[in-house]
This record gives structure tokens, C-alpha cells and sequence, in this order.
């Protein structure tokens, strides 16, 4: 029986089109804000949706969540939809936030974060979270 090597970069390419999210909450300790949950729809190329769900989760200052560890998708994602649920009991308020990437993206999305911020450190493409003041949610994306 013959054995057909490949090289490593083709070996490489085998781990390609692996897409890492992970939800992160970097809100301030003095906030209370926790992150109960998130759904995302991932958009590939064809213009069709993924969807990953993480609704359970209970995330306080400083903790994440790798919320797809690495699994590979079919296609490259190229746009993201993401609702996250947030809780303050300091601010006596449950929130739900809605983010999106921009719909023109063509490039892949790699690696991926969703989280919670202070506003002082928040991005500049930022969203505020009006019901708790002091506090954005954002995405990251690489690259």
C-alpha cells in the first residue's frame, strides 16, 4: 500500500476555518454586572446562518466563556449577530443587548469577542447599555 504524505502546510490548512468565540465580562467589580447569556448568528459566505447558544451562563467581573472551542464551521464566517443578557443588581436591572457587525464584511472572522466593558475603557464603536449606566457592550474581531 502506498502512503500519499502531505506537507505541513497543507496539514496547516486542515485547521483552518476554525472560528473562537468567547464572551467575555470586563465590566467593573463595583458594577455587579454578570452576563447571564448569549445567542449568536454567525453568517457564512452563502449568506446562510449558524446559530450558537450559550444560555446558562453566569459570567462576573473579570470570567469568560469560550462559547464554541474552536469547532470548525463548513464556511467562513464573514458577519456576526450577537444578543447578550445582563444583569445588575447594583442598577436593579436586567438588559438585553443587540450587536452586529457591518453587513458589507467580506473578510473571514477568525477570532471573535463578545463582551461587556466599563464605558471609560469601552471602544469607540462601543454600544452604551442605557438600563445600566456606566456600562457598553462590544465585538472584536481578528482579523
Amino acid at each position: 500500500m502506498a502512503i500519499s504524505w502531505i506537507d505541513a502546510e497543507a496539514l496547516n490548512a486542515l485547521l483552518d476555518g476554525g472560528l473562537y468565540i468567547s464572551i467575555v465580562n470586563t465590566a467593573a467589580q463595583e458594577s455587579g454586572a454578570e452576563l447571564l447569556g448569549g445567542i449568536l448568528a454567525l453568517h457564512d459566505e452563502s449568506g446562510s446562518r449558524h446559530i450558537r447558544r450559550a444560555t446558562e451562563l453566569s459570567l462576573s467581573a473579570g470570567e469568560s466563556y469560550a462559547f464554541d472551542e474552536d469547532r470548525p464551521v463548513a464556511v467562513s464566517v464573514v458577519g456576526v449577530e450577537a444578543s447578550l443578557r445582563i444583569a445588575s443588581p447594583v442598577a436593579n436591572a436586567i438588559a438585553e443587548i443587540y450587536l452586529h457587525t457591518d453587513a458589507n464584511r467580506t473578510e473571514p472572522i477568525e477570532r471573535m469577542e463578545i463582551g461587556i466593558i466599563s464605558a471609560e475603557e469601552a471602544p469607540s464603536d462601543a454600544i452604551p447599555i442605557p438600563e445600566i449606566e456606566g456600562l457598553s457592550a462590544y465585538i472584536k474581531l481578528e482579523p
